[in-house]
């Protein structure tokens, strides 16, 4: 679905998602170079700790965290205030 945010603290709640097969679209534009993007966590807990993902800005670098691996965008920043689009597959 086609969601617009705006202005700080802007948020989305979905219930019931699961981190197998994600397929994520974002479009966004900023100045801040840090900030979270997306965050997922499992409400069940099977494990000793629960099922996460995350898309974060850290010092403009795209970061992506999860059990399996953290992924940055190297050299490439993307707090220029420009849109980018970003689709995370995990």
């Amino acid at each position: 679905s086609l969601v617009s945010l705006s202005g700080d603290n802007s948020y989305l709640w979905y219930k019931d998602i699961t981190t197998e097969n994600v397929q994520l679209t974002l479009k966004f534009k900023t100045a801040s170079p840090d900030g979270l993007l997306f965050i997922y966590v499992s409400r069940t807990q099977t494990t000793s700790m629960p099922d996460s993902i995350s898309l974060s800005l850290i010092k403009g670098k795209l970061v992506l965290m999860s059990q399996r691996e953290v992924l940055d965008t190297g050299l490439n920043t993307y707090n220029d205030s420009q849109w980018h689009v970003v689709a995370v597959t995990h």
